[in-house]
């Protein structure tokens, strides 16, 4: 009697892991989710890149079914479904948990921010808090996307007083010209409040005139309502 008890209360814990294991991947979304709406800038991708190691944390779920299983098996009990389940979660969660580290981890320095300001020849307040990526990627429109950078400054009144000073800030983002500046971050930022493009190459303000030659800009964007500013270098 006895026996048959301690047998019941075994697949009882067997099914147990087997649901926890298969849930494993959703708790680690969760996990991961939470984390990035609690970042500082959660609109970057890369926030949740940061946090995508936390799945990480959840593998002993799944790899415990595995092994619960494995024990049972050898002890003549059917657990095949929690040693296949268990090493698929386990594998998955070790590879979403890898992102953080795979990806190149952006910069959080504020000082990288400065110097690009002082290359736009700009004002930017000088405490704040910035994620500066310079993975260089391809857009469909053939442009080469350098660096992206997204800024939160504490002192969100000293940063329109810096745009409110600088004349070459534009109100609205109608002088851009369709497909010049990459569309994922002109439709990102299309009801913001403040934009600025600047040619490095030719070191001209809001001027995307069409060239034979190619182009180094930067384009930003500043909303007041979330203190948050995007910036793209960018290749036309």
């Amino acid at each position: 009697m006895e026996e048959n008890k301690y047998e019941r209360e075994l697949i009882r814990l067997r099914n147990i892991l087997f649901i926890l294991s298969l849930c494993s991947i959703f708790l680690g979304l969760v996990i991961v989710g939470v984390s990035t709406n609690k970042a500082p800038i959660p609109e970057d991708p890369y926030s949740m890149i940061e946090n995508m190691w936390k799945m990480l944390l959840i593998i002993p779920i799944p790899l415990g079914s595995m092994i619960f299983g494995i024990v049972l098996t050898i002890k003549h009990f059917k657990c095949k479904r929690n040693i296949i389940g268990g090493a698929i979660m386990t594998i998955l969660l070790a590879i979403y948990g890898s992102f953080s580290f795979v990806f190149e981890k952006p910069s959080h320095d504020i000082a990288d921010l400065n110097n690009i300001a002082a290359s736009i020849n700009i004002s930017l307040p000088s405490e704040g808090y910035v994620s500066i990526s310079n993975e260089v990627s391809k857009t469909n429109e053939n442009q080469t996307i350098n660096t992206t950078f997204y800024a939160r400054f504490n002192d969100k009144n000293a940063m329109i007083m810096n745009i409110n000073s600088n004349e070459n800030w534009k109100d609205n983002i109608d002088f851009i010209p369709t497909n010049t500046v990459p569309v994922t971050y002109t439709s990102l930022t299309a009801n913001y409040d403040y934009y600025l493009v600047y040619n490095v190459t030719k070191k001209e303000y809001n001027n995307i005139s069409s060239s034979n030659k190619e182009n180094e800009f930067w384009y930003l964007s500043y909303s007041s309502s979330s203190n948050l500013l995007i910036g793209i270098n960018f290749d036309l």
